[in-house]
């Protein structure tokens, strides 16, 4: 499924701008590889659940440098229709800062990532994660990515699946999973 080089979480006010300043400068960026060569980001997606105007304003600047970072929202619906994993919305019905965005169905993103989870050994479809000291994939990391629960519901007499996340829980790092699974799809890469 995906390598993670080193998990960077930017805390702060997104209202302040020294936040995006700091954003712009991780996704902006270039990691040097063992064989050789550098990797950047080549599509990001930030989730425009708060502070839309900001994200839009700030994924705009960077889309108009060439770099593939977009606003994106989750959509979660649950029942007779479950929204596909990834679908480009061109901002007709936004208030305010129009930008180009996609609308994640994060039950599909979840699902797939816990199914990764579930595989045995690594290899194709896994997961893999820097062990490195410092790359910030420690007991609290994985403690947010398993946070939520899948459970059954129906409706119409259809079975549909959601998550549900306890109180009090922390769910980012399976957000952030999710949204870069989602991202990785958006590309429509060969998983071969």
């Amino acid at each position: 499924m995906s390598s993670k080089i080193a998990l960077s979480l930017r805390v702060g006010d997104t209202k302040r701008e020294d936040i995006w300043h700091k954003l712009h400068r991780e996704v902006t960026r270039e990691w040097k590889h063992e064989a050789g060569g550098s990797l950047r980001v080549e599509r990001g997606f930030i989730d425009e659940g708060y502070n839309a105007e900001k994200v839009r304003t700030f994924c705009l600047r960077l889309l108009q440098s060439g770099i593939q970072v977009f606003p994106s929202k989750g959509v979660g619906r649950s029942g007779v229709t479950e929204p596909e994993l990834i679908n480009f919305n061109a901002q007709k019905r936004q208030k305010g800062i129009k930008a180009p965005t996609w609308n994640v169905g994060v039950n599909r993103a979840k699902r797939t990532v816990y199914s990764h989870l579930l595989l045995p050994t690594p290899g194709s479809n896994t997961m893999h994660w820097n062990a490195a000291a410092g790359a910030g994939y420690d007991e609290n990391y994985f403690q947010m990515l398993t946070s939520e629960i899948c459970k059954r519901g129906y409706k119409s007499r259809r079975e549909y699946t959601y998550f549900e996340k306890p109180s009090g829980a922390r769910n980012e790092a399976l957000d952030i999973r999710g949204y870069n699974y989602a991202a990785a799809v958006s590309l429509n890469p060969s998983w071969d």
